[in-house]
């Protein structure tokens, strides 16, 4: 069986694509993070890509959360929540610091916190209810 050079060359590149977009690209400096039953706060010299954090809850359960991102902050920053699956969960009140979610699932679900070429600190606060 005999491949054309161009058959070679786009196989090749679907591969890297296919590899890249699965590769988590987060760079951090000096991540130190600490996380309790009802907050995570982190403070770091660099933070470009994502973070999640993991909260357990039962089906039927609201999760209410805010992330506070300090003043120092220079840089880009978002976040959103994703279920087990890697799926993204509705928020309801939703604004730029937080929201709520219900679960539909007994699952970890996560609060993804992202950064674009972030210094200094954030913090992660919710109750389950």
């Amino acid at each position: 069986m005999r491949f054309s050079y161009t058959a070679i060359v786009a196989l090749t590149l679907l591969l890297l694509f296919i590899v890249l977009s699965k590769a988590d690209m987060t760079v951090t400096r000096e991540w130190k993070a600490v996380q309790t039953d009802g907050s995570y706060e982190a403070n770091f010299d660099y933070f470009h890509g994502e973070k999640a954090i993991k909260i357990a809850l039962e089906k039927g359960q609201s999760l209410h959360f805010k992330v506070d991102w300090p003043s120092e902050n220079s840089g880009g920053y978002g976040l959103h929540v994703l279920d087990k699956q890697g799926k993204l969960v509705p928020q309801y009140d939703a604004t730029e610091y937080g929201g709520i979610i219900k679960a539909e699932q007994t699952e970890a679900y996560r609060i993804v916190v992202t950064g674009d070429k972030l210094k200094g600190a954030l913090s992660v606060r919710w109750s389950v209810k």
